[in-house]
């Protein structure tokens, strides 16, 4: 059974018995400091203490602040093990390198061109 929480206009999380934290965010969607607040804390309502990976889905957002994007890569939960982050254009790679680059996430985390490579990437890791 799958668990979904939703922050209106802006993402759907969901978890299924996979394991795997599922963030996608809406077509539109402009993502500041007090999103990704939110973000993380209804995952962690829907996680708990379970040790899981996250995907991101970015495909469809327009535009993420550099404070939610410092506050992301400052997450250490313990439970979380790796995060895929998947992408749809060289925009997105360009400022996903550059995330990598000056935000230094803490977890393991990569990017992918579909939800099935990421998928099966976080499966690797838990």
């Amino acid at each position: 059974m799958e668990t979904v929480k939703t922050l209106p206009d802006k993402a759907n999380i969901s978890m299924g018995l996979d394991k795997i934290l599922k963030i996608e965010f809406v077509p539109k969607s402009d993502i500041n400091l007090e999103d990704a607040q939110e973000i993380v804390r209804l995952s962690s309502e829907i996680t708990g203490n379970i040790p899981h990976c996250n995907m991101v889905d970015m495909r469809k957002m327009t535009f993420m602040n550099n404070e939610a994007r410092k506050y992301f890569a400052r997450q250490d939960k313990e439970t979380v093990n790796a995060v895929g982050v998947v992408i749809n254009s060289k925009i997105q790679r360009s400022l996903v390198n550059l995330y990598f680059k000056f935000s230094k996430p803490i977890k393991p985390t990569k990017m992918f061109e579909t939800q099935e490579e990421a998928m099966a990437w976080l499966k690797t890791q838990m």
